[in-house]
């Protein structure tokens, strides 16, 4: 739908992909798609984005640093208190308005592969559901570990982690 490119400032991209259920030729096939969907999931921006909405941040272990985006791709900003967030019902649907101003720190403390990720708000706010999905169009610039995966990492909107793993 969209695609920008700027040299080293940065890319930006829209694309509405479409999924399709495919059956797996046995159980074992099919439990290894569903750690691989669960390993892209977690510490993913979704997830992120859903521990925000069901106010679950640091229960699904996630940090939050404040600073300026040299320090915050370090991992040497400033704690952040997750309580301190400003995160509203949506009067019109039944999501969440998450804002923040400045740039937003966010590390995923339950893996050893995850380096830092950063946020920067462009609109002030991003509406989301509690699954994570975002239903305004680039509220924020991505930096860090979360501008790696992207495509390859998608999960489909009404994707639910699995609770026994």
């Amino acid at each position: 739908m969209k695609f920008e490119y700027k040299p080293n400032v940065k890319i930006q991209f829209l694309v509405l992909p479409k999924f399709l259920l495919l059956k797996p030729r046995d159980e074992k096939e099919k439990q290894i798609w569903e750690s691989n969907r669960l390993y892209c999931y977690r510490g993913s921006l979704r997830h992120f984005l859903s521990s925000v909405a069901r106010n679950k941040i640091e229960d699904e272990g996630f940090k939050l640093l404040s600073g300026n985006l040299e320090k915050l791709l370090t991992g040497s900003g400033n704690y952040l208190d997750p309580k301190k967030l400003k995160i509203e019902p949506d009067e019109l649907t039944s999501h969440v308005r998450f804002y923040y101003n400045g740039f937003l720190g966010v590390e995923y403390l339950n893996s050893i592969n995850n380096p830092p990720s950063i946020l920067k708000f462009n609109s002030g706010y991003v509406l989301i559901d509690t699954l994570g999905n975002i239903y305004n169009q680039f509220p924020f610039d991505e930096y860090g570990y979360w501008t790696q995966e992207r495509i390859s990492h998608m999960l489909p909107l009404d994707y639910i982690p699995s609770k026994k793993k």
